[in-house]
């Protein structure tokens, strides 16, 4: 698995790699990029259910731009049992999403 940045490269791999959607950055600049995860092969098992992980992954990419963290915190669950997809990131979005929670309480 590796991360790519901009969606033109995304759209070059997609025919041949599965791509998920990752974050959106804000450059120095003010400029905004979009990382995604470039999954270069899928464990024979999960290719009845990557469909629908897929889409489960872009609700669930959706959701946290909308600001719907319950909806995030209970797909992560199985994203993270289903999925083939780099840990570390989920677990950096989830980590900020307490954090907005804490945020928006105070």
């Amino acid at each position: 698995m590796n991360i790519i940045l901009g969606k033109q490269a995304a759209e070059k791999l997609q025919d041949s790699y599965t791509i998920l959607e990752l974050e959106t950055f804000t450059r120095q600049d003010g400029s905004a990029i979009t990382a995604y995860c470039v999954i270069e092969s899928v464990p024979i098992s999960e290719l009845p259910i990557l469909l629908s992980n897929i889409k489960l992954h872009e609700n669930f990419i959706r959701e946290y731009n909308n600001k719907n963290y319950k909806y995030c915190e209970d797909a992560v669950e199985h994203l993270l049992v289903n999925l083939t997809v780099n840990l570390t990131v989920l677990f950096r979005i989830i980590g900020r999403i307490k954090l907005f929670k804490l945020i928006s309480i105070s």
